[in-house]
């Protein structure tokens, strides 16, 4: 079963019976629901069921709801410690408030997603190199992993330990930030070694696009 509610301009989710817990799928993007309701829907989610999870853009913060944001991104990642999580496919967390500790203690608990084909934490601001790595090190099966927007998730640290895995996705969007002119040749030159001649890069308004598929870039990823 899938349920779609995005674009509607939800603040509160209130006690219908609508088997949250039999769900597959299910997107609650761009809207403005109130913590309260986040945390109370996750409750009711099943993380062993699930395959799609898109939660990009679900509440409207400012600046100043720093504490807010916390709380936001602290429910969702219990909600992924809440299950197995083996059966996801495509996961959208995109301006979600997440930090690295946040990642580490999600990707933990994706290692067991065998399936899954997208990851994508876009415009989570607070997310570094640090994230970079663990993602790549630990959900060794991803096949395409998305971080737009977020400006400080490649460093030259990481970027070495990322150079020595033995597996990485086939589908990379990053955001380099100031550091373009440094890290986009070696980004280029670690996409050539791992993919051969199968590998292709694009650029646009300072992000790189690194993938092997014509198709991927086509799909709303």
């Amino acid at each position: 079963q899938q349920l779609s509610l995005s674009n509607c301009n939800l603040t509160n989710l209130y006690d219908f019976d609508l088997a949250f817990f039999q769900l597959s799928a299910i997107d609650l993007s761009n809207n403005k629901l109130m913590n309260n309701s986040l945390r109370k829907l996750l409750t009711k989610l099943n993380a062993s069921h699930l395959k799609e999870l898109n939660l990009s853009y679900m509440q409207e913060y400012t600046s100043a709801d720093e504490r807010d944001t916390a709380m936001t991104a602290e429910h969702i990642t219990s909600f992924f410690e809440s299950g197995t999580c083996e059966k996801f496919r495509r996961i959208k967390l995109c301006g979600c408030h997440l930090s690295d500790l946040n990642l580490y203690k999600i990707s933990e608990n994706l290692q067991k997603a065998c399936d899954l084909d997208l990851l994508d934490v876009s415009d989570n601001n607070k997310l570094s190199g640090v994230t970079f790595l663990t993602v790549l090190s630990k959900i060794t099966h991803l096949r395409k992993f998305c971080a737009l927007n977020c400006v400080h998730f490649v460093d030259g640290e990481r970027l070495r330990e990322v150079q020595k895995l033995k597996q990485i996705p086939s589908f990379l969007s990053l955001t380099l930030g100031e550091k373009s002119d440094e890290y986009e040749p070696r980004l280029r030159s670690l996409w050539q070694s791992y993919w051969g001649d199968k590998a292709k890069v694009k650029t646009f308004s300072g992000c790189l696009l690194l993938h092997i598929n014509e198709q991927d870039l086509l799909q709303n990823w």
